[in-house]
């Protein structure tokens, strides 16, 4: 299996043993940028798959991100705020 999709995989086992709320938490309490915290939140409701649920602050802060000048080792950094696998 390509090494991308084993760090996808990781990503989400590591996403699944934490409730969303506890996710939207750590996003605001770990992640000051507001783009960033964003698309963590993104990556992160992405991740649980058909288990997300439309609602709840996870979902609010993953409908806000907007596509910006954010690179993706700004993204593997909050990731790693959030000690989550850096995709």
């Amino acid at each position: 299996m390509p090494k991308k999709m084993v760090d996808k995989l990781d990503l989400s086992q590591a996403v699944r043993k934490k409730p969303e709320a506890v996710w939207a938490y750590e996003i605001e309490e770990k992640i000051k940028n507001r783009s960033l915290a964003c698309w963590a939140a993104s990556v992160i409701w992405w991740s649980f798959g058909r288990k997300a649920r439309n609602n709840g602050k996870l979902f609010e802060l993953m409908d806000q991100y907007r596509p910006n000048q954010l690179r993706s080792m700004d993204l593997n950094y909050a990731l790693q705020l959030l000690n989550l696998p850096t995709i």
